[in-house]
């Protein structure tokens, strides 16, 4: 990539230009598109094997592993993404990736590792994705407990901070203050124990 001189400017002020040699300039109206096209190859890596799954800054790699063979596979996209990474001078992260085990036939005795930059990925048994807690199984109790005790603390602060018990005003602060918890991305966990709805119908009592 060539390199190119930038300069910041924040209202009619102007920072001195300085040469840039990659990256994307932050803080621009440009500057989620011109990511995207900056790593838009980046699907393109892993071949028909593989799916990868892009939001932002973050990567999801997942396949069936249903012989070594999808493991070596998966190691190889791996080692690609690496490679990747460093022609770009986009640095990843190793203390952030994970892997997740997903489907009620695994073993953990045929678990296999995976490295990125020969460092050990750690094996977790529950991840966070864009805010929603996912286990292995694909249960979402997990999930449903924090933001049911989040709630449960965001109502009680509201019962402490406003001294009007105006059923009005009340309601209207638990739709703005307690409500996006319950509801946020509620199609991808909506409950369907009968444990986890009593929990959730709770915060709404």
């Amino acid at each position: 990539m060539a390199d190119r001189t930038q300069a910041v400017k924040v209202g009619n002020k102007l920072s001195s230009f300085c040469s840039v040699c990659s990256g994307v300039p932050q803080g621009s109206v440009l500057g989620p598109l011109l990511f995207l096209v900056y790593i838009n190859d980046l699907v393109g890596l892993f071949g028909d094997f593989l799916t990868v799954k892009l939001f932002a800054d973050d990567v999801k790699i997942y396949v069936v592993v249903d012989n070594d063979t999808k493991v070596a596979v998966l190691q190889e996209g791996l080692n690609k993404l690496q490679i990747w990474s460093e022609r770009w001078q986009l640095n990843l992260s190793s203390h952030k990736c994970s892997v997740l085990h997903v489907g009620n036939k695994n073993n953990n005795s045929v678990y296999h590792s995976y490295n990125v930059n020969n460092v050990q990925l750690i094996d977790n048994t529950t991840t966070v994705d864009l805010g929603v807690i996912i286990d292995g199984k694909l249960r979402f109790d997990r999930h449903i407990a924090n933001i049911v005790s989040k709630a449960h603390s965001r109502a009680a602060l509201i019962r402490r901070c406003f001294k009007s018990r105006d059923s009005r005003l009340l309601f209207r602060a638990f739709t703005v203050f307690v409500r996006p918890l319950l509801e946020y991305c509620c199609p991808v966990w909506n409950p369907h124990y009968h444990c986890d709805i009593e929990k959730i119908e709770s915060v709404q009592r």
